[in-house]
C-alpha cells in the first residue's frame, strides 16, 4: 500500500524488488516509495538466521537415513535456502513499512 495515496498499487514483485536504495514509483500518485531501512535490514538478518538453523535441523533429520554426505549437505542447503526465502518474502511483503522518499 502506498503511504502517500493509501492505494494498493504495488504487487508482491514490486515489493520484493524494492529496497532502501532502490525506490519504486507509485502507479497512482507518482510518489517515490521505499521500505524503511532498519525493518528491511532486520528481515534480512532474521531470514539468514532462519536459514542457518533450518540447514542444521535438516542435516540432523537426514543424517540417520544413510544418504551420502554430498546428498545430505546438498538437500539441506537447497531446502534451507528455499524455506528461508519463503520466510523473507512473507516478512518483506507483509511487515516492512514503506515510506515516501523526500527530495
Amino acid at each position: 500500500m502506498c503511504p502517500n495515496c493509501k492505494q494498493n498499487t504495488f504487487s508482491i514483485w514490486d515489493k520484493m524488488t524494492m529496497a532502501p536504495l532502490k525506490p519504486k514509483k507509485c502507479k497512482n500518485c507518482g510518489a517515490l516509495i521505499k521500505p524503511k531501512f532498519l525493518p528491511f535490514l532486520f528481515s534480512l538478518i532474521i531470514s539468514q538466521i532462519f536459514m542457518i538453523f533450518t540447514i542444521l535441523f535438516i542435516l540432523k533429520l537426514l543424517s540417520p537415513l544413510g544418504l551420502s554426505f554430498i546428498w545430505t549437505i546438498s538437500l539441506s542447503v537447497v531446502l534451507g535456502v528455499i524455506l528461508s526465502s519463503l520466510v523473507w518474502i512473507k516478512l518483506h511483503t507483509k511487515f516492512i513499512p514503506l515510506k515516501v522518499v523526500q527530495d
